[in-house]
């Protein structure tokens, strides 16, 4: 069973194809160009160096973010498009689940974090024993300190959020504090793939209808149209 996964909720996007619990191949694209115009040649050159054919597919899985509202917008559409069209299932992923998953080979509590500026953060909890996941506390848009100041016991953190404020919770957190590695700052598609082909074997599909993204920031474009409403309004 193979499935692709999609994810371009940060500044780096990827695809991937798994097989089971292997990974058969990745794909990142980042720099010059926007994730809509990259993502459907990062989908087409992971297919192409798995051999991967379209039509072998048994579903598609996509990271839902909170994120860039472009990026995962474009990923959520390009999954729902592929899904359609191949006939297969599709299967959402939360962004923080992600980056969670991405730490799996701890044990202990992981929190992920991706930043909404202003020492806001969305961020969940998730602990970790004998290989299994567990959500402790849900995901939430929360300010930075309060959040620190409830954790009382030793916390891995992961995410963007992780590595912008990482100063900030070594000050508050002291030994207590840990940081994931460079690889856990960024979600993967190949965690996305293998998440969603757990879910997919297990019957547990998303409606295509209903699947809707988690955005943590405005889009560029409306923040600039409600400026500029407000300025000519004045």
């Amino acid at each position: 069973m193979r499935i692709l996964g999609i994810e371009s909720s940060t500044a780096a996007g990827s695809a991937a194809v798994v097989e089971g619990e292997v990974l058969v191949g990745e794909v990142w694209f980042a720099g010059a160009g926007t994730h809509s115009q990259m993502l459907m040649v990062g989908v087409a050159r992971v297919l192409e160096i798995t051999g991967t054919n379209p039509q072998s597919l048994s579903g598609v899985a996509v990271g839902l973010g909170p994120g860039s509202f472009t990026g995962v917008r474009v990923a959520l559409s390009t999954a729902k498009g592929l899904a359609l069209g191949l006939g297969i299932p599709l299967v959402g992923v939360p962004t923080l689940e992600i980056l969670a998953a991405g730490a799996a080979q701890i044990c202990g509590l992981v929190c992920p974090m991706v930043d909404a500026r202003a020492q806001r953060i969305y961020t969940a909890l998730f602990r970790f024993l004998d290989g299994s996941m567990q959500e402790v506390k849900e995901e939430a848009l929360r300010d930075l300190m309060p959040w620190l100041l409830s954790l009382g016991e030793p916390v891995l953190f992961v995410g963007d959020g992780a590595l912008e404020y990482r100063a900030l919770i070594k000050e508050a957190l002291g030994d207590l504090a840990r940081f994931g590695p460079v690889e856990c700052t960024l979600p993967r598609a190949a965690t996305v793939a293998r998440l969603g082909a757990g879910r997919i074997k297990r019957g547990e599909y998303d409606d295509l209808d209903l699947l809707a993204p988690r955005y943590a920031m405005e889009a560029k474009a409306v923040r600039d149209m409600a400026s500029s409403t407000i300025s000519h309004a004045g």
